[in-house]
């Protein structure tokens, strides 16, 4: 008896102790609650969730920009197509009307070419091609025109106008006379086209080698088969006035 109580005794100072044991059934009932309880996402969950619900709608958005996009462009390369075409068609006209004459069948007069090249030039960079030829075909009436019609276009399509001149002097299949030549040479420095010095110094290095039956031969079969040793000399003469002019220091020209 005094055994048992003794044992019973030390148990209870020991459970004092560490505590209690929890029973096993409440052990087992507390991991159940445990894992009944909804699990608490994360933060990428969150996004997840967030990202497919709106997925739909993104998509949707993306869509109709895409759509507007393509819709504006399209709508623009139309519209310059048309305003091509149109230019086209308003500048044979005028093109006609310088070549044929007024609609009584008479050559224009100085002041109606000198009016028809200035209309020509309104058209910007798409006038230069057609500027250029009546430079070489237009008579004294046309070139003058011509003339003034490239010069008018320095205000507004410098570069343009420049880039196109320097192809017609950098173009070695006889398209233009040395007297064309000649005067885009004039033109080139007066436009202050320094971007086409380089070309300016190719033609020097052509005509540096003209100056003796086989160089005039090279040139000839180059350009023009009608020049001769004056007409050398004088593109030299232009050649070097017009590369003075490019090549003088910015802060200087004027």
């Amino acid at each position: 008896m005094d055994e048992t109580a003794s044992l019973e005794a030390r148990l209870s100072l020991l459970e004092e102790k560490v505590g209690r044991p929890v029973p096993l059934a409440d052990r087992l009932a507390k991991v159940e609650a445990s894992l009944a309880q909804p699990k608490r996402k994360d933060r990428w969950e969150k996004a997840q969730v967030i990202l497919s619900a709106l997925a739909p709608l993104l998509t949707g958005v993306l869509l109709a920009l895409v759509g507007y996009l393509l819709n504006g462009t399209l709508n623009k390369v139309l519209e310059q197509r048309k305003l091509e075409l149109a230019n086209v068609t308003q500048m044979r006209d005028l093109l006609v009307r310088m070549r044929t004459g007024n609609g009584n069948g008479q050559p224009l007069s100085a002041e109606e070419m000198d009016a028809d090249a200035m209309a020509l030039a309104a058209f910007g960079p798409y006038s230069v091609p057609p500027l250029i030829q009546l430079l070489q075909t237009g008579g004294d009436v046309g070139v003058r025109a011509a003339d003034d019609g490239l010069r008018s276009l320095l205000l507004t399509y410098p570069v343009e106008t420049c880039e196109q001149l320097g192809r017609a002097l950098d173009n070695r299949s006889q398209a233009f006379s040395w007297q064309t030549h000649l005067r885009i040479l004039r033109l080139m420095g007066d436009l202050d086209c320094r971007p086409q010095a380089a070309t300016l110094r190719s033609y020097r290095s052509l005509l540096a080698t003209a100056g003796n039956r086989a160089g005039l031969q090279r040139y000839q079969q180059a350009v023009d088969p009608s020049a001769d040793l004056d007409s050398i000399d004088q593109l030299k003469t232009e050649l070097t006035r017009s590369l003075s002019i490019l090549e003088r220091p910015e802060a200087s020209h004027g």
